[in-house]
C-alpha cells in the first residue's frame, strides 16, 4: 500500500523577518496526510521514505532580501536568494527522511522581506514510501 503525504502552503501577506526563524506560510492550499502545521510553518514526516521539498521566495523590499534556507532537524539542505524588489526564487531538495524528523524554512539573513502576493511558498511530497 502506497502512503500519500503532500504539503503546500504560501504566505498571505508580505512578511519581514529576522535571522534565524522560522518562516510560517499560513496559508495552507493541500496538506495530505497532515504533516504541515500553518501555525508553526512545520513538516513534520508522518511517515519514512524519500521526499522532495520546495521553497518559492519573493523579495518584497528593495532594500532588504529574501533569504531562506530548506532545514531537516536544522540541518540546511538547501536555500533560495531574492534580492531584488519584486525578484523571485526557487530550490529544491531530494532526502531521505524518518517519521517525526521535521522540515521547515528558516530566514538567513539579518532583516528578510517576503512578498506574500507574489507567491512565497513551501511544499513537499513523498516520493517513495521507505517499506
Amino acid at each position: 500500500m502506497r502512503e500519500t503525504v503532500a504539503f503546500k502552503a504560501r504566505l498571505t501577506n508580505d512578511v519581514t523577518t529576522n535571522r534565524k526563524e522560522v518562516l510560517v506560510n499560513n496559508f495552507v492550499m493541500l496538506n495530505i496526510g497532515g504533516g504541515y502545521n500553518n501555525q508553526t510553518g512545520v513538516f513534520t514526516a508522518p511517515v519514512s521514505g524519500l521526499y522532495i521539498f520546495m521553497a518559492k521566495v519573493s523579495n518584497a523590499e528593495e532594500e532588504k532580501t529574501a533569504k531562506v534556507d530548506v532545514v531537516l532537524d536544522n540541518n540546511p539542505i538547501a536555500f533560495a536568494v531574492a534580492s531584488g524588489t519584486y525578484d523571485s526564487c526557487t530550490c529544491h531538495a531530494v532526502v531521505k527522511v524518518v517519521a517525526g524528523q521535521k522540515v521547515w524554512l528558516r530566514t538567513f539573513s539579518e532583516s528578510s522581506s517576503f512578498c506574500g502576493k507574489w507567491g512565497t511558498a513551501f511544499c513537499g511530497v513523498l516520493i517513495k514510501p521507505e517499506l
